[in-house]
């Protein structure tokens, strides 16, 4: 019984026999001829190709007889001395394949400039040669299966005419990337391909194609092109043609109209197959049908009482493999019976009959070789499994092709097979069609009894995959092996003890997950795992999640701890912005303390995957615990650590409070945390969110709230509850979709009854903000109410300024008609002056009047300016101080600084002289919180010992006449221009001073790295250990990037650059003062890295 890969290796021999023959016969220019390739002579004279022709001719020569040893053990079913044959003939079907390779790659170096339309050809001269060799083995051999494809589509025969110098030749090409088109929907397929079904079809294509199908079979058949009838089909039992209607039918006339009684059967030559036709009762369809696409007949005039079934079957007796390897894992079968049918019924005052093509396997069998078995499942697995089934396909015009039991192409075949403590419930068949060939998977479900234990196993097997690409077959790759489990599952039960969990293997990710709880008494403990085993430098990627729970602890003052627990990774990272994404889902709880460990494992793996993703060469670590509170409150609370460094700690919280009620909690409220430390961005940060919470059972409760502040490049502080103002835009900070309004809400808009409060308050660097509404609403029917009372305040601290606005209305209405409406909006501001504005509306039906008015209340002058001349002489004497004095480099960054002289210097070092009153370099508006009579900007002149500016953090909306939309939006702190950097080459001192110094000694131990090497620790734990005593890993190199301050433009209105190398603030400035039109990020560019 001959496997996949001995039938293959066959067919492959025999497809290359014709290009060996005319090799050695010297027609090498034919061969390439029939590509659409010219040689000239050029090219059929290099010795390359002659060297190449050559080997092809012997690396071919060396099969024939092979192949006739293999075909000889097949059909004497010597499955030993088959193997021993495939095992000479595959190397040298590589080998045959590699030269023939070989030879195109040397011809297609050797073409001399091929004109375009031969350039394509000799760009793809490999695999045309490939596809030409194959196909056109199929048209000579196997005309029955290359018709099937081709009307299918699986294969190309084109011909293409001459142009230029390219001569007409047939391009023959395998489209098996339309396989799993082809699976999905055949008819489909055939419709797109031949037109067979399409509403404009012609059936041109159509019938050609078929009429080469009925000649592959035995039947004679002739396609007759277009001529004033159309296209037509004959053969000497029926002839076809175009019929009328959309889609086009066939109209076809029958030669044989009685098949009523039909019953002949008869053997094939080599006894295995046998083909029997047979007919109904009453069956007689008239001379004329029509057949509709996909595969309907409707007999014209059929006899009286014509109905039943007129089918013709082919059974194939005997064993045969469908795939695998012959004493291997396979899958096969005692016999094969394949049946195309029509079944007659009464439709539409006549009859009709749907086509339906069945293919069942008789007695099929999966084997399964398990040697491959780790050392787990093969303590309880046989070697070798052997299991019994039947099933089939079937394909019609309405259902498409479908297995004859399960659904898809996946058969489900129920089982009850037991080896030993091993039970088989289940055996899963499936096709999965591919970019590049076919998988087929046979898979087994069951489960392993030992004692009190019992283990299921899901998905374990065995798969064949054939694709079209190089492989140790040549073009074709076959390869076989075995499924591993896609999950593991185990269930302990074993008095107190009690519990189970799962592991589900990801395939195509190369990633383990799992879950698993015990219950020991009053005792639990949880345990999550991901593991990947596949990382694109090597490795693999590990995070466990443990948890225990047991009867509280009384700590005192109320508290109990209930639970603790940790988490680790290894090669992974904590990705907070994921965690962000996930947050109002309540993530965080499903983290630290899932209610329901089993239902919640899927989630919360997806959860780990993506907020702990794999990153090699990082740590993750921390513990987790649950506190409570007189039986009201619950805290679960987690600190993880990014390690090496720490580089990153975040904190994960979950509170949540619940007071019962009879029929349910009268108060549920949940809060979840997440904090973040990044020491690299220096930044601290929080979130808030409130998750599924209730109060009273009939008002929701949701919000956020966050906290940002940063001490680095860009200082600043924000806290918000309940979002911003709504004039107010945080960026470029990027804040979490969970930042939504403070609320309570009762119902939905369109309840009877709605009621909704909602409220925020923010206070940002240079802002305080605060805001509220209510609204109500009624509906009854197509009549509503709806009311709304609200208000935004606004309040900017330097230069002080205050926004209130406010809003209040209601509406009663018919639908989206409005009766009756009065609303009223207004908005408070000032100082300079304090400026009212209000509106009143009344809405009647259709008609609506309003009311506006503007009232100011104070002054509007500005305050007094201050003379400009001030400024420079406040900056002077400023800077004249001695405590503006620091040191800037050198090797002791320490100063003195006495009543007796300025200061006490590194003589290696320099000098910076700094003031923080006002920016340096920036266009000066205002000045200590009052405005300039002229705008004016102080600079220090170059020169001297002054090296260049020492910078410090200002606020430039102290120093700058902003409108209301830049003073919210613009950045708070900006490092600007505060003084300059003094100093000179060589070295320069004053009169020595003495300083007394006291030393402490301290004498570390013997390097903690060699202690720790005698035991088995993790190599980022030897590594820190190694930092904290001061030995460097790697030798400090010269960076060949630096980070600097953005530099800005102004730029005209030609787009040009009117000035450069600013501050933003100062860019900002200057276009408002009119010097240009816009301001500008300056272009980074970095022409060049060395490394």
């Amino acid at each position: 019984m001959a496997g996949t890969a001995e039938l293959l290796a066959l067919e492959l021999g025999r497809a290359l026999e014709p290009l060996a023959a005319r090799l050695a016969l010297g027609d090498l220019a034919g061969v390439f001829a029939e590509l659409g390739l010219p040689l000239p002579d050029a090219a059929l004279n290099a010795p390359p190709v002659a060297t190449a022709t050559t080997q092809a001719t012997q690396a071919l020569k060396a099969l024939p007889d092979k192949v006739a040893e293999l075909a000889r053990a097949v059909h004497a079913g010597d499955d030993a001395l088959a193997g021993q044959a495939l095992a000479v003939l595959g190397p040298l079907e590589v080998a045959a394949f590699a030269a023939v390779g070989g030879l195109a790659a040397a011809v297609a170096d050797a073409f001399p400039a091929p004109p375009p339309e031969l350039a394509q050809i000799v760009g793809q001269l490999s695999d045309r040669l490939l596809h030409a060799t194959l196909v056109g083995y199929l048209e000579a051999s196997r005309p029955g299966l290359a018709a099937s494809l081709a009307l299918l589509g699986l294969i190309e025969s084109v011909s293409e005419p001459a142009e230029g110098a390219r001569p007409p030749y047939r391009r023959r090409t395998p489209r098996l990337d339309r396989l799993g088109a082809v699976l999905s929907d055949p008819a489909r397929a055939v419709r797109e391909r031949v037109g067979w079904g399409e509403p404009a079809g012609d059936l041109g294509e159509f019938l050609p194609r078929l009429a080469a199908l009925l000649e592959a079979a035995g039947l004679p058949a002739v396609a007759e092109g277009a001529g004033a009838e159309g296209p037509r089909l004959s053969t000497f039992l029926f002839s076809a043609e175009p019929g009328s209607g959309a889609p086009v039918p066939l109209k076809v006339t029958l030669a044989v109209s009685d098949f009523s009684k039909v019953n002949e059967s008869a053997g094939s030559p080599g006894g295995r197959w046998t083909v029997r036709i047979h007919g109904a009762e009453r069956l007689n369809l008239g001379r004329e049908v029509r057949v509709e696409p996909p595969g309907r007949v409707v007999p014209l005039a059929p006899g009286p009482g014509t109905g039943g079934e007129l089918a013709v079957e082919a059974t194939r007796s005997g064993p045969v493999v469908l795939f695998g390897l012959a004493g291997g894992s396979r899958l096969s079968a005692g016999g094969v019976v394949a049946r195309v049918g029509l079944d007659f019924e009464p439709a539409g005052g006549g009859v009709a009959g749907e086509l339906t093509v069945d293919v069942r396997l008789v007695d099929g069998r999966l084997v399964l070789a398990l040697s491959d078995l780790d050392g787990f499942l093969a303590a309880f697995l046989p070697p070798v499994a052997d299991v019994g089934f039947n099933g089939g396909l079937r394909w019609s015009g309405p259902a498409g092709l479908v297995p004859l039991s399960g659904t898809g192409l996946r058969v489900t075949v129920p089982l009850t097979a037991e080896f030993g403590a091993l039970r088989l419930d289940r055996l899963d068949l499936t096709l999965l069609p591919g970019g590049q060939g076919l998988a087929a998977e046979a898979r087994l479900a069951g489960s392993i009894a030992l004692g009190p234990f019992t283990v299921a196993l899901e998905g374990v097997g065995a798969g064949c995959e054939v694709a079209l690409r190089q492989s140790e077959l040549g073009p074709l790759d076959l390869d076989f092996g075995f499924l591993a489990p896609r999950g593991l599952g185990l269930e302990i039960e074993a008095g107190p003890v009690r519990g189970g969990g799962f592991l589900a293997y990801d395939a195509p990710a190369a990633r383990y997950g799992g879950a698993f709880q015990v219950d020991v008494g009053p005792v639990g403990v949880g345990a999550f795992v991901l593991l990947n085993t596949r990382m694109p430098g090597g490795g693999y990627a590990l995070l466990v999640v443990l948890r225990g729970s047991f009867p509280p602890i009384q700590l005192g003052f109320g508290f109990a701890l209930s639970s603790v627990g940790g988490l680790l990774a290894l090669n992974r990272r904590i990705d907070v912005d994921a965690l962000r994404a996930r947050f109002a889902g309540g993530v965080v709880g499903r983290i630290l303390a899932p209610q329901d460990p089993v239902g919640d494992a899927p989630a919360l793996l997806a959860d780990l995957d993506a907020v702990f993703p794999p990153a090699p060469g990082v740590v993750v670590a921390g513990p987790t615990l649950q506190l409570s509170w007189a039986e009201l409150v619950r805290f679960d609370i987690g600190v993880f650590v990014e390690l090496p460094g720490p580089s990153k700690v975040v904190l994960l919280g979950s509170a949540r409070a619940a007071i019962p009620g009879p029929a349910g909690p009268l108060m549920q409220i949940r809060l979840d945390i997440i904090g973040l430390l990044d020491l690299a961005r220096q930044v601290l940060e929080f979130d808030a969110a409130l998750v599924d919470s209730h109060l009273l059972e009939v008002l929701e409760l949701s919000g956020g709230a966050a906290f940002r502040m940063s001490w680095g490049a860009q200082p600043y502080v924000l806290l918000a509850v309940g979002g911003f103002h709504p004039a107010y835009s945080p960026a470029p900070l990027v804040l979490p979709s969970s930042l939504t309004r403070a609320a309570m809400t009762c119902g939905a808009p369109k309840d009877l009854f709605y009621l909704r409060f909602e409220g925020y308050f923010a206070i940002t660097t240079n802002s305080f903000q605060l805001g509220a509404a209510v609204e109500a609403a009624i509906n009854a029917g197509p009549f509503n109410a709806r009311g709304l009372l609200g208000f935004d305040a606004l309040i900017r601290l330097d230069p002080f300024f205050f926004q209130f606005s406010f809003e209040a209305s209601i509406r009663v209405r018919f639908d989206d008609v409005t009766l009756y409406g009065v609303s009223l909006r207004g908005q408070l501001s000032g100082p300079g002056p304090i400026t009212l504005r209000g509106e009143y509306c009344l809405e009647i039906l259709f008609v609506e009047i309003c009311f506006s008015g503007t009232f100011t209340l104070g002054s509007g002058s500005r305050p007094a300016a201050v003379p400009a001349t001030g400024v420079v002489a406040r900056l002077a004497g400023e800077l004249a101080r001695p405590g503006a004095l620091a040191a800037a480099g050198g090797a002791v960054d320490r100063y003195v600084v006495t009543e007796a002289a300025p200061g006490v210097f590194s003589p290696l070092g320099e000098i910076a002289c700094t003031q923080s009153l006002a920016p340096l370099g920036l266009l000066l508006q205002r000045f200590q919180g009052h405005p300039l009579d002229v705008p004016q900007t102080v600079t220090v002149r170059p020169g001297g010992m002054v090296r260049g500016p020492a910078t410090d953090w200002f606020a430039p909306g102290g120093h700058a006449e902003l409108t209301d939309s830049d003073a919210l939006n613009r950045r708070a702190f900006e490092r600007l221009d505060g003084g300059v950097i003094l100093g000179d080459s060589g070295l320069a001192y004053g009169a020595a001073r003495d300083r007394e110094v006291k030393v402490r000694q301290i004498r570390l131990p013997k390097t903690l790295s060699a202690i720790l090497h005698l035991f088995t620790v993790p190599g980022w734990l030897d590594r820190a250990a190694a930092r904290r005593t001061g030995a460097i890993e790697k030798a400090v190199v010269s960076p060949a990037l630096s980070v600097v301050d953005e530099r800005w433009e102004v730029r005209g209105a030609n787009g040009g650059v009117v000035l450069g190398e600013l501050s933003e603030s100062q860019a900002h400035q200057l276009t408002a003062a009119g010097r240009g039109v816009a301001a500008l990020p300056g272009v980074d560019q970095v022409p060049s890295l060395t490394f």
